[in-house]
């Protein structure tokens, strides 16, 4: 299990970053380097890692290898 702190060009993205002062703009978990759960305005979506790491740069990750599949729960 990850969690990763993105950021991508989209005008919110920029917005979030220059008002929070921050580097990133977004947080989602992956499950084994194949599922991710994030959620935006429109609320909270289960995609494939694949296809948001396509959209999204990785700032920063925290990763949890150690974690039992009851513990990730």
């Amino acid at each position: 299990m990850k969690v990763v702190f993105t950021k991508n060009n989209s005008p919110m993205s920029k917005a979030i970053r220059w008002v929070l002062n921050e580097p990133v703009s977004h947080v989602a978990v992956i499950f084994d380097d194949k599922l991710v759960f994030q959620a935006n305005l429109l609320g909270v979506h289960v995609g494939w890692a694949d296809t948001f790491l396509k959209k999204n740069e990785v700032v920063y990750t925290k990763e949890y290898a150690n974690l039992s599949l009851e513990e990730q729960e």
